[in-house]
């Protein structure tokens, strides 16, 4: 098992991959500003701090999508004064959330329920945010062991097959359907979790780096983000997925119980104006 110095070692290793290549990434778009999809958790804390190291804090803006209830708003109001980046709140109102349902639809027809529970932020923030230049923590999670099924299990095999099918479907299919969906609103979607040396330093990684054995997870980032400087609030907060902490996954449910859903021919639920 990693011991704290290992973590710590891994983690600044990680932070220094993660800073080198979001420079290049910036310095090769010649980008001097950019908007940053903030859920209020780590993955996001991250490269909000990595965008105001080297964008700088005057050029780059938070921006958090949710329902009035929402846990993402909520978080991201309690982590902005830490940031000390301008931040903006877009509430969602479920009429907001039907309509943008039914536009992300017609970009890409094939998604099936889940898909369109968190693809729905990038695609509020992309055809609404004014910035050309927008940057998500995706890949966080399928890299560094972020997804709560990966400790419902105590086996190494089991653990290491779901990180591995999950980081195929990042690469196969997820991250084509956000550039797709960036692209429709003539934006440059920036992840510096996927530049090439971060990827290739977390297949170095063993699982005890990503799990502690005590239902920890994600330990090398949360590692990474003390040493850029977040809170330990921030460092530590349990994950909540992109569907269920901005709320919209609970709407779309609402949505679908009051029939405004369409069997699709893929075999999918859609929404119906």
């Amino acid at each position: 098992m990693s011991n704290n110095y290992d973590i710590h070692s891994k983690a600044s290793h990680l932070t220094t991959h993660l800073l080198t290549g979001f420079r290049e990434l910036i310095d090769n778009a010649g980008i001097e500003k950019c908007a940053v999809l903030y859920s209020g958790g780590l993955d996001s804390a991250v490269v909000s701090m990595l965008s105001r190291m080297t964008v700088g804090r005057n050029n780059s803006t938070l921006h958090t999508f949710g329902t009035e209830t929402s846990r993402d708003r909520i978080n991201a109001r309690e982590g902005v004064p830490f940031l000390d980046i301008d931040w903006e709140d877009h509430l969602l109102s479920e009429e907001e959330i039907l309509r943008g349902a039914n536009s992300l639809l017609e970009i890409v027809p094939d998604l099936n329920f889940l898909e369109l529970s968190y693809e729905l932020p990038l695609f509020m923030g992309a055809s609404t945010i004014p910035d050309e230049v927008i940057i998500t923590g995706q890949g966080a999670d399928e890299l560094f062991g972020g997804y709560a099924r990966y400790r419902e299990t105590d086996d190494p095999l089991a653990q290491r097959l779901m990180l591995d099918r999950d980081r195929v479907k990042l690469f196969t299919r997820t991250k084509k359907i956000e550039r797709g969906i960036t692209l429709r609103f003539d934006k440059i979607l920036v992840t510096p979790f996927l530049h090439d040396s971060v990827i290739t330093f977390s297949s170095s990684l063993k699982l005890d780096d990503l799990f502690d054995g005590f239902g920890g997870n994600k330990m090398v980032l949360r590692e990474s983000g003390r040493i850029l400087g977040l809170p330990e609030m921030m460092c530590s907060r349990p994950k909540l997925a992109a569907q269920y902490g901005s709320g919209i996954s609970k709407v779309l449910k609402k949505l679908r119980k009051r029939e405004l859903l369409n069997l699709a021919e893929t075999g999918e639920k859609h929404l119906s104006v």
